[in-house]
């Protein structure tokens, strides 16, 4: 027998991971950033988590779309709080290398984005461009620069 042909869209698969890997962005911000992001703030995240498990029972892209733009925003602008907060927990990853475990996370949260946007179908910039497309290649390529030119102004 035939199986009956289920109704699927890309756009609301793909959405979904978007609003799947945002709830974890913000589980994992509300747990790191528990003593560096206010209260209202926190209280905030928590209600973006809310709504966006209640919209992964929908199929409206467009609806998904708008609400993870907003909290996308709202979620980037915590996470740059908490980095920033992380200057005294740095430590370079290598001997030899400037690049720090900030770096490292800070760069992997805008290559997530990127991602993410671009699965929205959002406007990209040109830099948002390269991590989307380049992925990893972009990352190395920034440390890269930055372990060069640092070793170029020390000699």
């Amino acid at each position: 027998m035939k199986e009956a042909k289920k109704y699927e869209n890309t756009d609301v698969q793909q959405a979904l991971k978007v609003v799947n890997s945002n709830i974890d962005r913000i589980d994992q911000l509300l747990l790191v950033g528990k003593e560096i992001i206010s209260g209202s703030e926190r209280k905030k995240l928590s209600d973006f988590s809310t709504e966006l498990k209640k919209i992964r029972l929908g199929t409206n892209f467009d609806k998904m779309a708008q609400l993870l733009i907003t909290a996308q925003s709202f979620i980037e602008k915590n996470e740059d709080l908490v980095l920033s907060a992380l200057d005294d927990k740095k430590f370079l990853i290598d001997r030899n290398s400037f690049v720090t475990n900030v770096d490292v996370i800070s760069e992997y949260s805008m290559l997530i984005r990127a991602r993410e946007k671009y699965l929205l179908r959002r406007v990209l910039s040109f830099e948002e461009m390269l991590y989307a497309g380049g992925q990893q290649v972009t990352i190395f390529s920034k440390f890269f620069m930055k372990d060069f030119l640092k070793q170029f102004q020390t000699l």
